[in-house]
């Protein structure tokens, strides 16, 4: 008997906790992130970072395993700096450091002697996916939506701007834990003809 309400109470433990990822309830996650592809040209490695970040969402369904979250992300990145350029026309005075052959007989100059440089700032997103419960106590996610950020510590001009990017992404939740990845699809440019960074996301994150 004492068997029989024992496996009764796990079965009624595990399925409160599919119910409750099937019911609107908050969500937090931390991340790490890494851009997988530069900008054009001479600026492709000044692209290159990683960071990480924390997220905050809502989620609440709007059909049965259909849902839409509605998130706040803080984040911080490391931007490789060594590699970016300030352009200087033909008829200019070329800055001192290392110079390189641009178009036009100009040419590209480092910026300055920094390898790295910082930068934190506020995103905002709104995801649709949808919940596939696998048993009693674990589920599969599969979401996409827009991503929005904006810097408020920069220490770059270059990089010093918002970014908009479309998030593509899929989460695996055991009871309440879960581990998530995302791939964010760029669709800003940093100024014309340099394209902003796509980027990689891997993190653990928990339903309350």
């Amino acid at each position: 008997m004492k068997r029989i309400l024992t496996f009764m109470l796990v079965v009624l433990a595990g399925m409160s906790v599919a119910m409750a990822q099937r019911s609107n309830h908050f969500t937090v996650d931390l991340n790490f992130n890494k851009t997988i592809k530069g900008g054009d040209g001479y600026t492709d490695k000044a692209l290159n970072a990683w960071g990480i970040s924390a997220t905050g969402g809502y989620r609440f369904y709007v059909v049965k395993g259909f849902y839409i979250t509605p998130e706040v992300t803080l984040y911080y990145e490391n931007h490789k700096h060594e590699h970016i350029y300030s352009y200087i026309g033909a008829d200019g005075k070329p800055a001192d450091g290392p110079v390189y052959g641009g178009p036009d007989n100009g040419s590209y100059v480092l910026a300055d002697g920094r390898d790295r440089t910082s930068e934190a700032g506020i995103g905002l997103g709104g995801m649709l996916g949808y919940n596939l419960v696998c048993s009693d106590v674990r589920s599969i996610d599969i979401f996409t939506g827009p991503y929005f950020d904006c810097a408020f510590v920069q220490k770059d001009d270059l990089i010093n701007h918002p970014s908009f990017r479309w998030r593509f992404g899929a989460a695996f939740s055991f009871s309440r834990f879960y581990i998530k990845g995302s791939f964010d699809l760029a669709l800003t440019n940093l100024t014309d003809g340099i394209g902003e960074a796509n980027m990689v996301n891997a993190g653990i994150g928990y339903h309350f």
